[in-house]
């Protein structure tokens, strides 16, 4: 649990989550009740959705603010009920690499990338 900590409060740090430019992952904030609206229902996959999150949240507020969202959650996952995993920050770069590489350029495909990605290779 103290190393998830540390390695969590690093990487908030080392994105700049706390920098003087951007305090918080405002854009992301606004979007992610609309964005989990679009989830598909049918995969109740953590990883997935985690995924499928970031990467349209990636689409509508860019790399760095859909990342420091994820982190921040899993961060308040640690000192709440909520589960905090490596696994989750990792599902959420991929979701972002997805937009990123422009292999999804839609919501549509960021859920059927997210979908259709072998969770068990994480």
């Amino acid at each position: 649990m103290r190393a998830l900590i540390l390695v969590l409060l690093g990487l908030t740090i080392s994105t700049g989550a706390f920098s003087q430019e951007k305090e918080i992952p405002v854009c992301s904030i606004f979007y992610a009740k609309s964005v989990k609206a679009k989830l598909l229902p049918s995969n109740t996959l953590d990883k997935y959705k985690h995924c499928a999150v970031s990467c349209m949240l990636a689409l509508r507020c860019g790399a760095l603010d859909s990342a420091n969202i994820g982190i921040l959650k899993e961060i308040w996952d640690l000192f709440t009920p909520g589960n905090a995993e490596i696994d989750d920050l990792k599902a959420d770069l991929i979701g972002i690499r997805f937009k990123t590489t422009k292999m999804a350029t839609t919501d549509k495909e960021c859920n059927n990338r997210c979908d259709e990605y072998n969770w068990n290779d994480l």
